[in-house]
């Protein structure tokens, strides 16, 4: 594909994605970032329960029981042993968050819970990291991505947790079609892929990260399972991919992409510009670590 080519295969191989929640949409990310070649670490805590199985396609029978992060990576090195995973089994929290976060280029939003999805946004923000959330619930989906300071981030879009809270569903309470979930797990790994090879036209790699301490997430075992170390924060080198053509791969800055089962119908909506009165990514932000 001349939108990739060799040099865009090198620089998705030489990425690190890390995918908060292997459930439904988590699934369908790791297995397609996993078949293009991206490295990416899977955290969850949860264990794999029969009655996930109908979505989350990544896991099967003979998984019930076990640790979904690890359940997740050996299904991703069966299908591309050339690449290293990690499965981190833990939850994200805010007390370890900016320490796991650190260390990659780049997180996948897959959680089911509003908590995760404020500590990921915070975060990615305070670290300059872009990320991709998605979900889905009963015959609906969406999909975003945030690019802090160049997009409205969860913070500017829904500034306080209580309004959100009463309007959360997860598909454990409502219920989802099987294939929704999946069809959003697609979408979000098109976006990784696109920001990752246009990543030095979107982020500012140039700001200093203090490194943090240890996030105490268990790494569990895999095929090709390695530490990350701690103590350092490489510095991104900055790449481009095939003149122009990379630069034709655009993101959804500043978009919301729905998709409606009921009707078979996508929407794509203008999000607001980001808030200046933001508490995280604002003129005078009061999240401040």
């Amino acid at each position: 594909m001349p939108q990739i080519g060799q040099e865009g295969q090198q620089i998705l191989s030489s990425s690190k994605v890390l995918i908060v929640g292997a459930g439904g949409t988590g699934s369908t990310v790791a297995l397609y970032l996993a078949a293009s070649g991206v490295p990416c670490d899977v955290l969850d805590f949860d264990l794999v329960e029969l009655s996930n199985l109908h979505r989350q396609i990544i896991h099967d029978e003979s998984q019930v029981g076990l640790e979904k992060a690890i359940s997740a990576v050996n299904k991703m090195s069966r299908i591309n042993s050339s690449v290293t995973y990690n499965s981190l089994i833990c939850k994200l929290t805010s007390e370890n968050a900016m320490s796991i976060i650190e260390k990659y280029d780049l997180v996948v939003d897959a959680t089911d819970n509003i908590d995760a999805r404020y500590t990921i946004n915070d975060c990615c923000v305070l670290l300059r990291k872009p990320f991709v959330s998605g979900s889905a619930v009963q015959m609906d989906g969406q999909i975003t991505t945030v690019i802090p300071y160049v997009t409205p981030c969860y913070r500017c879009l829904y500034p306080s947790l209580s309004v959100t809270l009463g309007s959360c569903r997860s598909c454990a309470d409502a219920g989802v079609l099987g294939p929704i979930p999946g069809l959003i797990g697609c979408l979000e790994a098109i976006e990784v892929i696109k920001l990752l090879l246009n990543r030095d036209k979107y982020v500012d790699t140039q700001k200093e990260v203090t490194p943090q301490k240890d996030g105490g997430c268990v790494n569990g075992s895999s095929a090709n399972s390695t530490d990350h170390p701690s103590d350092t924060v490489p510095a991104p080198k900055k790449q481009r991919v095939n003149g122009k053509s990379a630069s034709q791969l655009k993101p959804l800055l500043g978009r919301q992409v729905m998709f409606d089962a009921v009707t078979g119908e996508f929407h794509t909506f203008q999000l607001p510009p980001r808030s200046s009165h933001c508490a995280v990514c604002g003129d005078h932000p009061t999240v401040t670590n």
